[in-house]
């Protein structure tokens, strides 16, 4: 066996063997002095217990280990309590939570490449979408008001049956759909690169589950693995976390979206203003959503239905095809005396039917 094939079958199959010992057994002139220091130890012949230093920690064994700095103690229980004293004084993520981190990382993962794949195959839908948006711009016509489906010769002399909106004029429909189209294109152009880094993510992490297997696992391994990924400044850490989600829409407006149903009402209350438009899926639990206006008039379609889609992402109703999201002025708002948290009472509502695209909360953060 070469050295690396000698490292793994004995981590494997053999007790008392470790990373920390398995190079004593490999090192010496052959096998056969190995096989007797294994021998040894397994016999507990010569206990003689030393703190070994190991990537910047102290780790204590029965016997000096060849090629480590070491320092003899008086017994077991002592470098016991010399390791735990050391622990207790520096946090250091334990050797055996990385079996659990690496597992959960690569499940996370995991589930993130199956989303980010079935994202994309959504995409393959933009083309449909345009022509049956082009279709319905050439048949106005043929179109009754208030219908909510139609069906039309197709471009290619096939006859098509297309879904309206029965709330929306042919034309604006029309429109919903190029702007649909124009998402999934932009989501087509985004999601290989989310698809590959998420990749050589869990590739990174494969490797290091297989060194963790071989029992190479360094300290700095395991403190990224127990670490947030993206640490804070401490600036931004002092920072008061605000009660919603910023968002800034094709058209340049700010879309706020709430935390949670106490920040929901923080939101609506504290953080819009009276002519800002207020937004919620209906009839499902999900967060409040302020798109900021303070104009008279209706605020442009395509701002306010990413708006409406940012409702019904942070929904109860993100799983379903279409979803209805009420919208308001924030000033029709109001909270019952006693009602639970994010629960309000709209009035003068209108209401828009959208699809959930998870991947627009990507292209409009802030």
């Amino acid at each position: 066996l070469g050295e690396k094939d000698a490292r793994a079958a004995l981590l494997a199959n053999v007790a008392y063997v470790s990373g920390l010992n398995v190079g004593s057994l490999l090192d010496g002139p052959g096998r056969e002095d190995g096989f007797r220091a294994w021998r040894r130890m397994a016999s507990a012949e010569g206990v003689a217990p030393h703190l070994h230093q190991r990537g910047g920690s102290a780790q204590l064994y029965p016997w000096r280990l060849p090629g480590w700095r070491a320092e003899a103690v008086d017994s077991l229980l002592d470098g016991m309590a010399r390791v735990r004293a050391a622990t207790d004084e520096v946090a250091v993520p334990a050797i055996g939570q990385a079996n659990r981190l690496l597992a959960g990382e690569a499940r996370r993962l995991k589930r993130k490449l199956k989303r980010l794949h079935a994202q994309l195959e959504k995409t393959a839908e933009a083309a449909r979408l345009r022509e049956e948006g082009a279709l319905i711009l050439s048949s106005l016509h043929l179109i009754e008001p208030g219908v909510a489906k139609v069906t039309l010769s197709g471009f290619d002399g096939t006859r098509q049956t297309i879904a309206l909106d029965p709330q929306r004029k042919p034309q604006e429909h029309a429109n919903a759909l190029f702007r649909r189209a124009g998402r999934l294109e932009r989501a087509a152009a985004t999601l290989p690169r989310l698809i590959r880094a998420t990749g050589e993510d869990l590739a990174r992490i494969a490797a290091l589950r297989e060194r963790h297997q071989r029992g190479d696992l360094s300290r700095e391994d395991l403190d990224s693995l127990s670490s947030p990924r993206t640490p804070q400044s401490p600036s931004r850490a002092a920072r008061p976390t605000l009660p919603y989600r910023s968002y800034t829409s094709s058209g340049g407006l700010q879309i706020r979206v709430g935390r949670g149903a106490r920040h929901n009402d923080d939101l609506t209350f504290r953080h819009s203003r009276p002519m800002d438009i207020w937004l919620h899926a209906r009839h499902a639990a999900g967060a409040h959503v302020i798109l900021r206006w303070t104009r008279p008039e209706r605020p442009p379609a395509a701002d306010l239905e990413e708006a409406a889609v940012l409702a019904a992402n942070h929904s109860g109703a993100r799983a379903s095809g279409t979803v209805p999201v009420d919208w308001t002025r924030r000033k029709w708002v109001r909270k019952p005396r006693g009602a639970p948290p994010g629960a309000v009472t709209p009035d003068r509502v209108q209401t828009l039917f959208v699809a959930p695209d998870p991947s627009l909360a990507e292209r409009l953060r802030d």
